[in-house]
């Protein structure tokens, strides 16, 4: 089932968003570290810039919604954030508490299972961050470990690959060597395309320096005429494979690999070899294709259904299916594509994802007393050109009467609406108490229509 296609103006949400960070800025000395303010110390030169800010602040939005992804890219901004300190103890200083900051974000997408936040988490806790100082993050060996298995039981590559790694004896200087291990992930690692795992299972088949690994997992040494005689083949195939897989045309390792099998191989082994190569090659092709064929299928089931649930009221999948438009829209800005709207061909039509079909669900999300939704409205309606609006005030207050709390960053509704109501008028804070109880009123009649 498609969504349902809107053309609308994107500005409707861009505008309101760019002025939150114009007001955001102007308040930056009092709403602390949260996820908002990350924007407040971008500088307008070296490549950042007002259209950054925006990017920034929307993904802030998904990742506060519980995108994982956006939790990543929000942890890879306190990461990347420029540091305006000189002396090298601030610049340290300020760098673990960007680092720090982005751990929490990491984590957060990496408890949904999502693996790229694992492996961010892998790669810090490997060889810990500033760990000569009193506030660093310490090496834990442990923790990086279980971040990475979680990653690579989840089917990610990489993770795969340098799961593998760690129990290559040949690469590896760590506490974990494991012939079998190893000789399993880089395998499955394999099985999905990646070039260092196509090559080092060719290794493993032909070099001589894997000689006890291939002794402990019950290969037999490399020959041209004896047990080892499908070694050669095997190897040259994994090479093949890795060179079909390499997508940088100036990386020649696989070749060179694989010519260096072929100087050891019989007239026989090499007749052989380009059949041994077609034959992976064809498994390869056939598992990708099953692969992309479940994934597909999945995805369009469970699409139908977030759709069917949320037009049959459900509050969780209104918001899930919002979510999931806007951050189609963000992907959209992000990757150059014409503000007004996205067109691309999905099931033989063109489907627009906007914004107007997002904040649509959410607020029928919010009319069923959702405290969430209620929160991302106003955010969406914090416009302060006109001073700051009563209707943002007013989600913001129906929010935390419907039990949103505050956030780790001090970012909930309550903080957010005491602090626009530093710059309301009398006028305007009346308006805003009308609205709210309006607002009150219809969800009050809506839960009573609903039971």
């Amino acid at each position: 089932m498609k969504l349902p296609a809107f053309r609308v103006y994107h500005f409707l949400l861009v505008i309101p968003v760019f002025f939150f960070f114009s007001w955001l800025e102007s308040q930056g000395e009092h709403v602390g570290r949260g996820v908002f303010p990350i924007a407040y110390g971008l500088p307008s030169e070296g490549g950042y810039g007002d259209q950054v800010r925006v990017f920034l602040i929307a993904d802030a939005i998904l990742a506060e919604g519980g995108y994982a992804e956006d939790q990543v890219r929000v942890g890879d901004w306190f990461c990347q954030r420029p540091d305006a300190a000189n002396k090298e103890e601030e610049y340290r200083e300020e760098r673990l508490g960007n680092v720090k900051e982005a751990v929490k974000w990491y984590r957060k997408a990496a408890d949904q299972g999502y693996a790229k936040a694992q492996i961010k988490l892998w790669e810090i806790y490997k060889e810990g961050v500033f760990v000569d100082l009193p506030e660093g993050i310490p090496e834990d060996h442990k923790e990086a470990m279980k971040w990475l298995r979680k990653a690579a039981e989840q089917g990610n590559h990489r993770a795969q690959l340098y799961l593998a790694v760690s129990f290559d004896p040949i690469r590896t200087v760590g506490q974990d060597k494991d012939e079998e291990e190893a000789l399993m992930w880089y395998r499955k690692a394999a099985d999905q395309g990646n070039v260092g795992a196509l090559e080092a299972v060719g290794y493993i088949y032909s070099d001589p320096r894997y000689q006890e690994m291939r002794d402990a997992v019950g290969i037999p040494e490399p020959d041209s005429m004896g047990r080892g005689f499908k070694n050669y083949l095997t190897a040259y195939a994994y090479f093949s494979l890795s060179v079909f897989c390499d997508d940088n045309p100036g990386r020649q390792f696989g070749a060179d690999d694989r010519n260096q099998v072929v100087l050891k191989m019989s007239i026989k082994q090499l007749n052989e070899a380009p059949h041994a190569y077609q034959d992976l090659l064809k498994q390869f092709k056939e598992k990708k294709q099953k692969a992309l064929l479940a994934e597909k299928e999945f995805s369009a089931a469970e699409e139908k259904a977030l759709i069917e649930n949320a037009e049959a009221g459900d509050a969780s999948a209104q918001k899930s299916l919002a979510w999931r438009i806007y951050s189609e829209w963000v992907e959209n800005w992000n990757s150059g594509y014409p503000l007004g709207e996205r067109e691309r061909v999905e099931a033989g039509g063109f489907m627009v994802w906007d914004v107007e079909e997002a904040l649509k669900w959410w607020r029928k999300a919010a009319d069923q007393g959702d405290a969430e939704a209620q929160y991302i409205l106003g955010v969406i309606n914090d416009d302060p050109r006109d001073g700051e609006t009563p209707t943002a005030h007013a989600w913001y207050t129906l929010s935390s009467f419907h039990g949103k709390g505050e956030s780790d960053h001090n970012q909930g509704p309550i903080s957010r609406r005491d602090q626009m109501a530093k710059g309301m008028t009398p006028r305007k804070l009346e308006e805003a108490q009308e609205i709210y109880e309006e607002l009150l009123k219809q969800i009050e009649e809506n839960k009573k229509k609903a039971k």
